[in-house]
């Protein structure tokens, strides 16, 4: 192998990586999208007020870290 062509084989590989880390990303966003409309839902219906705090603060934070860490991993290169 030359040196032109092990470049290229290194730069596809990186691509790949990081076309595997953009798609990870988008679906992490999507989860911690979905877990904050859940818990904010589950707020507002208020099905078991004892677990109130529960669905505000427990799901929501967990949706809206899931959702960054997502972002974190689409636009960090």
């Amino acid at each position: 192998m030359d040196d032109v062509n092990q470049e290229q084989h290194v730069h596809n590989e990186n691509d790949k990586k990081f076309e595997s880390r953009v798609a990870n990303g988008w679906k992490l966003m999507a989860l911690g999208s979905v877990l904050g409309f859940i818990g904010c839902v589950l707020t507002i219906l208020d099905i078991i007020p004892e677990w109130r705090d529960i669905w505000m603060y427990g799901l929501t934070s967990v949706g809206v870290s899931v959702a960054f860490f997502g972002c974190y991993l689409v636009f960090e290169r």
